[in-house]
């Protein structure tokens, strides 16, 4: 039995036959009848507009015909008769055929004869409505092309219905597909349900969903008769052979218990057909969770605590603040390693929230990432319960000074601040009196820079961390 969509496409109900196409309607797509709906138009309302002032002449009424004829015969497939054509060449506007363009059913009616009945076939002739494509899985015919056709009743229009995912192609290079159909009457009645199981696994380093095959997992087919069993290979493949019709369950399980299927699903397999599923296994979440305290013991609340994938060591996975009691609860994590950090990705600051700054801190207490230790977040299990001791917080120190221009006299107004590291927010500011003078806070072992700005003239700096007091000297106003 082919493995592929053919033996998937071919139910009790299924219509299968070899056609080669004999006419389409409307014989062109949707783009193409939209132009020449709106230069067709356009052509008979200019004649009707030149006979209303009864300028119109033969050639002008002439031309209007012609653009109705073949606009009529790519809507309907079939000529415009005289006793339409006077209607419409006569009538005030083109309604009909307006109305046709506006009610068009995005679907493409095709008519074939029947080559070779292959399945619940009647008539020698057959049409089949598709879709236009583009999105909406229509099959490309085309005219005297010879097809393998399958195709089934539409329940709301009665017609039979065929698309690009139904096994419909080309009769050219369709042999094996025929020899497996034309064997069908006298196959037995058994089925085949077959497929693949995929793992969804979360990449944090490319911060993305990365499907892999799920090698080793067990595949139950449970149905009235009782169950089997069988095991994907190294591709995630599974099969399930010489099963009778009706309607079934899948489930599948892995050998690693932190890995599960999100729900199992239902499957009806039609007599001599088979069904093929993918099962997408996924893993679940998992959390962290700790107290953080300084130095002393006590809880420090309302500070950030950061946790970073181990294989995408610059983005941050997630972020908490802590409670009153100094606790925090992380959740909704993919499984893995993580480092967890307090002030890691930015400086500390003055009058950071928590009861003060604090340095940077790796748990569990580390001053950077060499001391710290990874911590393991496992899917489907409690929280890993963390907690760690901060260093003493930061001592704030207060750096004044002056702000003069080239010539020595004092600059007033001007705006001072001191900016942490490589950073760009301001962690202290100030602006300058009349004598020049500005008092910033810092805190100590933090690097920083000094920065005055007035009306576009500016002057930047390190700030040293044994100062106390510093001269800025504002740049010469541009001539």
């Amino acid at each position: 039995m082919p493995r592929g969509p053919v033996c998937a496409s071919v139910g009790a109900d299924s219509v299968i036959f070899v056609g080669t196409v004999i006419g389409t309607q409307p014989k062109e797509g949707l783009a193409e009848l939209s132009q020449r709906a709106a230069e067709g138009e356009e052509v008979w309302k200019r004649y009707k507009r030149r006979a209303k002032r009864g300028i119109a002449t033969e050639q002008d009424r002439l031309t209007a015909l012609a653009a109705v004829r073949s606009l009529y015969l790519a809507l309907f497939g079939h000529e415009l008769d005289d006793a339409a054509e006077l209607v419409i060449m006569q009538a005030p506007s083109l309604k009909k055929i307006e109305a046709v363009i506006e009610d068009l059913p995005m679907q493409r009616l095709v008519r074939l004869q029947v080559d070779e009945a292959l399945q619940n076939v009647t008539g020698s002739q057959l049409e089949v409505s598709t879709g236009f494509g583009g999105g909406d899985c229509g099959f490309p015919f085309e005219f005297g092309e010879q097809y393998l056709v399958h195709a089934w009743t539409d329940s709301d229009t009665g017609r039979l219905s065929t698309g690009i995912c139904m096994g419909t192609g080309l009769a050219e290079g369709a042999e094996e597909t025929l020899a497996y159909l034309r064997a069908l009457p006298n196959a037995p009645e058994s089925g085949r349900i077959f497929g693949d199981v995929a793992v969804s696994l979360f990449d944090p380093a490319r911060d993305l969903y990365d499907r892999q095959p799920g090698k080793g997992f067990s595949v139950r087919l449970i149905g009235e008769q009782g169950t089997l069993e069988t095991t994907t290979d190294d591709s995630g493949a599974y099969a399930f052979e010489n099963i009778a019709p009706g309607s079934y369950r899948l489930q599948a399980a892995p050998e690693d218990s932190e890995v599960h299927l999100g729900a199992s699903l239902d499957v009806k397999l039609a007599a001599k057909s088979c069904v093929e599923q993918m099962l997408t296994a996924t893993i679940p979440r998992a959390a962290v969770q700790g107290r953080i305290l300084d130095h002393e013991g006590a809880p420090v609340d309302g500070i950030a605590v950061e946790l970073t994938h181990q294989s995408a060591s610059e983005r941050l996975q997630a972020k908490q603040t802590t409670e009153d009691d100094g606790t925090f609860v992380i959740s909704g994590l993919e499984p893995g390693l993580y480092w967890a950090s307090v002030n890691a990705r930015r400086e500390p600051s003055v009058g950071q929230y928590g009861g003060g700054p604090y340095p940077t801190s790796y748990y569990p207490g580390a001053p950077d990432r060499t001391g710290a230790v990874l911590i393991e977040a496992r899917g489907g299990e409690p929280a890993a319960f963390v907690e760690w001791r901060l260093p003493p917080r930061l001592e704030e120190k207060k750096v004044r000074g002056r702000v003069i221009h080239p010539d020595g006299t004092p600059a007033r107004k001007v705006h001072v601040s001191v900016i942490p590291g490589e950073a760009y927010n301001l962690d202290s500011y100030d602006h300058t009196d009349e004598s020049g003078s500005f008092e910033l806070r810092r805190l100590q072992g933090v690097s920083y820079r000094i920065r005055a700005v007035l009306r576009g003239r500016e002057v930047e700096q390190p700030l040293p961390d044994d100062a106390e007091s510093v001269t800025l000297i504002l740049p010469a106003k541009d001539k």
